[in-house]
């Protein structure tokens, strides 16, 4: 512990008295003096006694996720609906440009959602959401341990498919595959350089984080990872995504951090495109 952690400006809401037990941050660990009601590191609330820490001490809720999980589904039909309008008035194929902005813009509304419904609506700092921590060595063990672990899943998936008697082809089909190379690229940087770091911060940080406090990690980890699932619009390839949501969820919960959950994330995706890359070259 620092000496800013140790000797932080106490918040004006701060109960001086009649609270004599140290509490401990859920999301960090930190402890702190009694009477605190918000963690200095993270930001996240304070609302356990001394000896125990609990799962979740997130300052937002499941009324929270469940209004932020409306509101971006609005923002994602309405960003879609926009872009197919866009194409029709300009004459452009829907399957080019516009719907990889679409994509983006679509990607862009979950952090927008989170900081809207916890950063102002909270009022607490984005460490709240796994960021109150630099990336360290323990958080790639986890991480090598669940990417192996989905990667068993999906070969395992696609060998029952294949018995079953499915076109796995059509798991890796996408409309930019026709679009032409300049498309793919940008596909390819959508999926590895911004859907890692946008749906960590929503469907684990924002959705875990804001159900684990009243429900438990496992009822948590099972919506966000039905929500995670449902997002990618892909019903073919369900299965295989909601225990990727489940695994980062686990992991979430058990580095209290958000940057291991982003590296497997980042590592499936990028495992995912660069096939895709080789199947079109």
């Amino acid at each position: 512990m620092n000496a800013h952690e140790a000797a932080p400006v106490l918040p004006s809401d701060a109960p001086n008295a009649g609270d004599e037990q140290p509490r401990f941050c859920g999301v960090c660990g930190l402890q702190l003096p009694p009477g605190w009601r918000f963690c200095t590191r993270c930001g996240a609330v304070i609302h356990s006694p001394l000896g125990a820490r609990p799962s979740s001490g997130v300052a937002w809720g499941a009324g929270d996720v469940a209004l932020g999980t409306g509101f971006y589904i609005i923002q994602s039909i309405s960003i879609l609906a926009i872009s197919y309008l866009v194409s029709e008035v300009v004459e452009a194929d829907y399957t080019g440009i516009p719907l990889l902005v679409g994509m983006l813009l679509v990607q862009l509304a979950l952090p927008l959602t989170v900081w809207i419904f916890v950063v102002l609506r909270r009022n607490v700092r984005w460490g709240a959401l796994g960021l109150w921590r630099r990336p360290a060595w323990r958080d790639g063990g986890g991480g090598i341990v669940v990417l192996l672990a989905e990667m068993g899943v999906q070969v395992v998936y696609y060998v029952i498919l294949e018995r079953a008697g499915v076109d796995t082809e059509d798991l890796s089909h996408t409309p930019f595959v026709e679009a032409g190379s300049e498309y793919l690229i940008g596909l390819a940087i959508l999926a590895v350089a911004v859907a890692p770091i946008a749906e960590e911060l929503f469907f684990r940080a924002f959705v875990f984080g804001g159900l684990a406090g009243r429900w438990g990690p496992w009822w948590a980890a099972g919506i966000s990872a039905l929500l995670f699932m449902a997002a990618h619009l892909e019903p073919l390839s369900f299965p295989p995504l909601f225990v990727l949501g489940l695994l980062l969820a686990w992991l979430y919960h058990r580095t209290r951090a958000l940057w291991a959950p982003m590296l497997v994330h980042f590592a499936n995706n990028s495992i995912a495109v660069g096939g895709l890359l080789v199947d079109v070259y």
